[in-house]
Formats: structure tokens, C-alpha cells, sequence
């Protein structure tokens, strides 16, 4: 009876059961306890729910916190890029502006062309040394085999185009 009961119950719960129902206790009994296992499961249920959903949102949260700890770093970042660009532009505007400045206060004609050619910079001296109102006509004047213009060496003798310095520059020739 009682002793085979009491040694059943000690032997379900060693064994991992929560509860230990016996029929003799009666079924209001057993109902009312079936019922109350079932809340708490639906209770245990949801605890784990509730824990999985703050876990996830404390993931959330840390991966936003960091997310904004990198949008800060890249703006300043390009802040401090940004200062430095603005930095180099204001230099080589001052670069520029001297070099400018010394190409035409110098009294000697300086011309600068590309590799085709064109003339890209010229000073007030040369202009005023080939007699031309502007750097298109002084090109047009200049252009190698327009016979508007001849180039001689220092000692007198004339030099043809295919000689001129800027044709052997063009060519990649070294000029002496």
C-alpha cells in the first residue's frame, strides 16, 4: 500500500519526473494538477520566449551601437580628409599664384606646349618678343613648317623645323 506508493513517487521523481500522480487521489485530484503542470509549462514556455526576445534584443542593440560607433569614425574620418583636401587646394592655389606670378614677371619669352604641340602657357614676353596679339596666333606663327617663323642657331646658321627644340622635345628627343 502506502510504502509501495511512497517508494514509487521516490523512484519517478529520481528518475525526472516533476510530479508523481496517483490515481487513488482522486480524478478532481489529478485534473486540477494536470492543469497546474500545464501552466506552468505555458509559463516556462513563454520565460524562455521573453529571454530569447531580450537576448535578441540586446544583440540588436550592441550591433546598432557599434554600427553607429563606425558611422562616426568614417564621418570623422572624412572630416579630417576633407580638412586635408582643402588644406592642398588652398596650397597649390598659393603654388599656383606664384608660379604664375614669376612666369610673367620674367623678361625672357617662355613658352610651354603639350605633346601635340598646342601651346598651353605663354608669358607677355613672348608675345611681345614674336609681335603676336595672343598664344593662338604666336601657335599658328610657331607651328613647325608654317614658314612664318624661323629658328637659327647662336651662331647664325638656320635651323629647319624638323630641328627646332620643340619638335625634338615632341618627339621625346633630349634638347641641349
Amino acid at each position: 500500500g502506502q510504502s509501495d506508493s511512497r517508494t514509487e513517487l521516490v523512484d519517478a521523481i529520481a528518475l525526472g519526473a516533476d510530479d508523481y500522480l496517483s490515481w487513488s487521489q482522486g480524478e478532481a485530484v489529478l485534473t486540477a494538477r494536470l492543469r497546474a503542470q500545464l501552466r506552468r509549462k505555458q509559463l516556462e514556455d513563454e520565460n524562455e520566449r521573453t529571454r530569447e526576445n531580450l537576448l535578441r534584443h540586446r544583440m540588436e542593440l550592441e550591433a546598432e551601437r557599434q554600427m553607429a560607433a563606425a558611422r562616426s569614425a568614417v564621418a570623422e574620418e572624412l572630416r579630417v580628409a576633407r580638412d586635408l583636401a582643402e588644406e592642398k587646394a588652398r596650397e597649390a592655389a598659393d603654388l599656383l599664384a606664384r608660379n604664375e606670378a614669376v612666369f610673367r614677371s620674367i623678361a625672357e619669352g617662355l613658352l610651354i606646349s603639350d605633346l601635340d604641340g598646342r601651346l598651353v602657357q605663354v608669358n607677355d614676353a613672348a608675345l611681345t618678343i614674336f609681335g603676336a596679339p595672343a598664344r593662338e596666333s604666336l601657335e599658328t606663327l610657331l607651328r613647325p613648317g608654317a614658314g612664318l617663323c624661323e629658328m637659327r642657331t647662336l651662331d647664325g646658321k638656320m635651323l629647319p623645323a624638323a630641328n627646332w627644340p620643340l619638335t625634338l622635345a615632341l618627339r621625346g628627343e633630349s634638347v641641349n
